[in-house]
């Protein structure tokens, strides 16, 4: 199995930068059991890993006004993770509070609006 961060990581200083966003948003145990959204998530990558930490319970929304950034960017992603098969592994790259999660729990959904 590969590890998903790979298509991440394809990203390069993308994901260097959000990476540590993904990392504080991780600290806080109050979203165990909620949603997150990622507004203007654009390409999806933020959206992407939020989800693959498992740490979300009811999952992650990400948001962009762009359809075409949802569409070549985040739709994409999300295509690319659920079609490999890949095992979600991200403890070596991001905070030590994340969990394993397969593709068949992950719990992503982007939608088409301006987040209000």
């Amino acid at each position: 199995a590969h590890d998903a961060v790979r298509v991440l990581a394809k990203g390069g200083r993308t994901w260097k930068r959000l990476r540590h966003m993904v990392e504080l948003a991780l600290l806080s145990d109050h979203g165990k059991d909620g949603w997150v959204a990622d507004i203007g998530c654009d390409h999806g990558m933020l959206s992407m890993a939020l989800a693959m930490s498992g740490h979300f319970s009811q999952g992650v929304v990400g948001v962009d006004k762009s359809l075409l950034a949802l569409e070549m960017g985040a739709l994409s992603l999300y295509n690319q993770v659920r079609c490999q098969d890949y095992q979600h592994d991200m403890s070596a790259f991001l905070a030590p509070v994340m969990e394993e999660t397969t593709v068949d729990d992950l719990q992503v959904d982007f939608r088409h609006g301006d987040g209000l």
